[in-house]
């Protein structure tokens, strides 16, 4: 969304399971707030993590950052600059932010500017945050990125709550075997342009 919204040779958008706004960065130390992205070597204005809780979720704790008196207005990412359609992919179960609830907020202020391209948001109830992907695999599988699969971050090792992707298996499964497909249908749709040379997939 960020990033379309920047640059407006970017003609399609998928969102998959987003924020509505710029968070501040992981840093090691707790003391250190930057934001997570920069445009032209700046930073761009962010939302502040606040310090969470003992037993606290990642969710929780976004939810509890973005509820912050503090939280700037300009932090929220400027979706009606998109220069094409978007297509928002949200899991209600979530388990790292409230993503369908931002997309909401994302929605809201498309339609206060009259946004003039085709929006959709595909909202999968009992999703979570791993729900884009190739369909290889649409078994029940809570957690299709296991722990031992990656190496954990030194910002993780100080303090910050266990990270748990959300979502039930069967929300998960049903989600994945539907969102796929339905970001290849989007891309296809509006990406498509009479006599534009598309690549060969045999290349």
């Amino acid at each position: 969304m960020l990033i379309g919204s920047s640059f407006p040779a970017i003609k399609a958008v998928v969102a998959n399971v987003p924020s509505h706004v710029v968070w501040q960065g992981m840093n090691t130390g707790s003391s250190i707030k930057t934001s997570s992205w920069s445009l032209a070597g700046v930073g761009l204005p962010f939302v502040s993590l606040v310090t969470p809780r003992v037993g606290t979720s990642w969710r929780e704790w976004f939810e509890a950052s973005l509820s912050q008196d503090s939280a700037p207005a300009e932090a929220a990412i400027p979706v009606e600059r998109i220069n094409g359609s978007i297509l928002f992919i949200t899991g209600t179960e979530d388990g790292i932010w409230p993503c369908s609830a931002m997309v909401d907020l994302a929605m809201q202020r498309l339609r206060r500017h009259r946004f003039g391209f085709y929006t959709e948001h595909a909202r999968y109830d009992g999703g979570g945050h791993a729900i884009l992907m190739p369909p290889y695999r649409v078994g029940p599988i809570d957690n299709p990125w296991p722990h031992e699969s990656y190496r954990q971050p030194q910002w993780m090792r100080s303090g910050l709550p266990g990270l748990a992707l959300g979502g039930t298996a069967e929300g998960n499964r049903l989600a994945r075997m539907d969102a796929w497909p339905r970001m290849i249908a989007f891309l296809k749709q509006h990406l498509s342009v009479d006599g534009l040379a598309m690549p060969n997939p045999a290349h």
